[in-house]
């Protein structure tokens, strides 16, 4: 139907959304519960990245969504971002020594404390990259972030020692880590290249055959050395020691991180799934065998004409009733126009356009696709809203009177279902 929405219909379910963030944050129940393979459950999002906890007996996980899970069940939680809104999603965790607390970090920079002091982010500035890491000053009164053209940011007395924005790199940057000794810092490339600042120098994989992709790097505080981990679980160590890797074992899911154990020099792996693989370090629990979503594959043509005529509209106002480029679309008009402007033809309202698609879930939805939603208090049949699916739980839509066209979460409504036309 055309979606006669109010933001006053919004409000209960907003209220409820708040509240029941503040009640039970995302993860926390799950960090409470005893953590081992029986343990495995549907994560909102993939995991990201793990460091070791300040007190050395534990670690903690992050996921996609900012969503914290703390190993053994007895450690510390002070938080997560699960179940609210981000601008962009987290890409890792650095743990706070200080006061035991962590921060995480999105790819657009922002930064987000957990019983731990806020010094700053690129949060809503320009960069040139995504950042995609992070790691903490030697006495843990600063950070720095790092992007993926290997540019770095300082923040609190995180010393800035040079960086490698500007120059040509042969793969991008995917990881940091900081030298406890000289409060320098190594980055590392995901052909294993590695670039030290005011940091010593023991050695990289750039220019070697590499069965996949390196995606972190953790430094060892006994030796100042420093170890690569590739998404396939093979570990490379420079001047630290060897303890085994999962190299050339079948995995669940792809490895995204690793962290070293300061008391052991042993080190753990964390894969997307939850999986934590401990080598000469107390293993304390893991999430491994959860399902997670996939990223979507790239849109097609027609589905990228899609989403680029409904970017085209970003800011009009929401109209209802209305389908007028530069001047106003309600919901279901915005889908029907977009569409159009590649050639297809769907129905005008959300009442019409549901069952002329084909009705997919949420893990075979692609980019292109349209996401339909019910409501709370919308006096009209469901489903009564609809967007245009952008992937990773992303959506352009028209949501109602006193908005404009923009981005959302499709967990910004209730999901009623995902329609989808052969060829987009």
């Amino acid at each position: 139907m055309l979606r006669r929405s109010t933001p006053g219909r919004r409000l209960p379910r907003l209220l409820a959304l708040m509240w029941g963030g503040l009640l039970a944050p995302l993860s926390l129940a799950a960090a409470l519960i005893p953590a081992s393979p029986a343990a495995a459950v549907a994560l909102n999002a993939p995991m990201v990245g793990i460091t070791e906890a300040a007190n050395g007996a534990g670690y903690y996980l992050a996921g996609g969504d900012g969503g914290v899970f703390g190993f053994p069940n007895t450690l510390a939680f002070d938080g997560s971002l699960g179940g609210q809104h981000l601008n962009a999603p987290i890409v890792g965790i650095v743990a706070d020594r200080a006061t035991g607390g962590y921060w995480m970090v999105a790819s657009d920079g922002g930064v987000f404390s957990f019983n731990a002091p806020f010094y700053g982010s690129m949060g809503g500035q320009h960069l040139n990259a995504p950042i995609v890491g992070m790691a903490a000053s030697p006495d843990d009164k600063g950070y720095l972030l790092v992007g993926a053209d290997g540019g770095v940011f300082t923040f609190g007395d995180a010393a800035f020692h040079g960086s490698l924005g500007g120059q040509h790199l042969n793969a991008p940057i995917v990881g940091v880590s900081g030298d406890p000794v000289t409060g320098g810092y190594d980055l590392v490339g995901a052909d294993g290249g590695v670039f030290t600042f005011d940091a010593p120098f023991h050695g990289s994989m750039g220019g070697q055959h590499l069965n996949a992709p390196i995606v972190g790097i953790a430094i060892d505080p006994a030796t100042q050395g420093y170890v690569l981990a590739g998404s396939d679980g093979g570990v490379f160590t420079f001047d630290a020691p060897f303890y085994g890797s999962m190299g050339g074992q079948q995995l669940n899911a792809p490895v995204v991180g690793i962290a070293v154990d300061p008391a052991t020099q042993g080190y753990w792996l964390a894969a997307k799934d939850g999986g934590v693989f401990s080598f000469n370090a107390p293993f304390y629990g893991s999430l491994g065998g959860s399902t997670y979503p996939v990223t979507p594959p790239p849109p097609t043509t027609k589905a990228q004409e899609i989403i680029n005529a409904a970017y085209s509209q970003m800011g009009v106002p929401y109209v209802w009733g209305d389908e007028a480029p530069g001047a106003g679309f309600d919901c279901s008009g915005l889908a029907q126009w977009a569409y159009a402007q590649a050639g297809i033809a769907i129905p005008r309202t959300t009442e019409t356009q549901w069952p002329a698609m084909q009705h997919v879930t949420q893990a075979q939805a692609v980019p292109g696709d349209l996401v339909f939603f019910d409501t709370p208090g919308d006096s009209q049949a469901a489903p009564n809203h609809v967007g245009i699916y952008l992937g990773n739980g992303l959506m352009i839509d028209a949501p109602y009177t006193g908005t404009v066209v923009r981005k959302d979460s499709i967990s910004s409504d209730v999901l009623y279902g995902f329609g989808h036309i052969p060829g987009v």
